[in-house]
C-alpha cells in the first residue's frame, strides 16, 4: 500500500510510473482500522511518500500499523518529512551557490532534483525551474531531468497545470491556456454536491 502526504505527490508517482490507479483519502485517526482492512487483504507492508524515481524507501509493517496511535504516525512521518526538507534545503543551497556563480544550468539541475525527489507540490520551484529553463542557452546539462531548455520549457507549462490557474499566469499564458483545455473542463463536470 502506498501512502502519500500530499495529492501532488500521489499523483506524481502515478505519472512518474505510469501505473494506472486512483487516489484516495483517508484520516490519520482511522490508520490502524485501514491497516487491518489491508492486512485482510492480503497486504503485508505500506510505503510511506515513495518517490517514484528512487530505488530506496520506507517499507512499514502493516501488522505493527495496526496498533499505531495517531502520534504514532505523526512521529514516523515527521521524522521522513524532516529528513526530506534536509536534503532538499541542501540542494537549494547547492543551487543558490550555483546562481551567485552564474551557472544557472547547474541551478536548474539542483531544482529540478528538488521538484523530482523531494517535493513536486512547490509551485514556486516551478516556476524557477522555468525562469532558468527560459535563459538557458540550450545545451544538455549533465545530470539534468529533462535534458535541453527547449525540452525543460514544456514540461513546466505542463507542470503548471496543477496549480491554480493564477499560479499559471505567472508562468505564462501558454501555463495558462494549457490549464483552459486540460484541467478546467473537468472541474465543470463535477456536480454540485451542495
Amino acid at each position: 500500500m502506498l501512502l502519500f502526504s500530499s495529492l501532488f505527490a500521489a499523483c506524481d508517482y502515478l505519472r512518474a510510473t505510469r501505473t494506472a490507479g486512483k487516489v484516495l483519502k483517508f484520516k490519520v485517526e482511522t490508520l490502524s482500522q485501514s491497516a487491518q482492512s489491508w492486512l485482510a487483504s492480503g497486504l503485508q507492508a505500506a510505503v510511506l511518500d515513495r518517490c517514484p524515481r528512487c530505488p530506496e524507501y520506507l517499507s512499514i509493517d502493516l501488522a505493527g500499523m495496526t496498533k499505531w496511535t495517531k502520534e504514532d504516525f505523526a512521529k514516523v512521518w515527521s521524522s521522513c518529512r524532516a529528513t526530506r526538507s534536509t536534503l532538499g534545503e541542501i540542494r537549494i543551497r547547492s543551487a543558490m551557490h550555483h546562481l551567485a556563480a552564474g551557472s544557472r544550468d547547474a541551478a536548474r539541475v539542483e531544482f529540478e532534483y528538488v521538484r523530482d525527489h523531494f517535493d513536486c507540490g512547490i509551485p514556486y520551484l516551478h516556476q524557477m525551474i522555468g525562469l532558468l529553463a527560459g535563459n538557458a542557452t540550450g545545451r544538455t546539462v549533465e545530470g539534468c531531468c529533462h535534458g535541453t531548455a527547449e525540452r525543460v520549457r514544456p514540461a513546466v507549462r505542463r507542470s503548471a497545470g496543477l496549480f491554480s490557474p493564477t499560479f499559471c499566469h505567472r508562468i505564462g499564458g501558454l501555463a495558462r491556456e494549457l490549464w483552459n483545455r486540460s484541467y478546467e473542463p473537468r472541474l465543470k463536470m463535477i456536480p454540485d454536491l451542495a
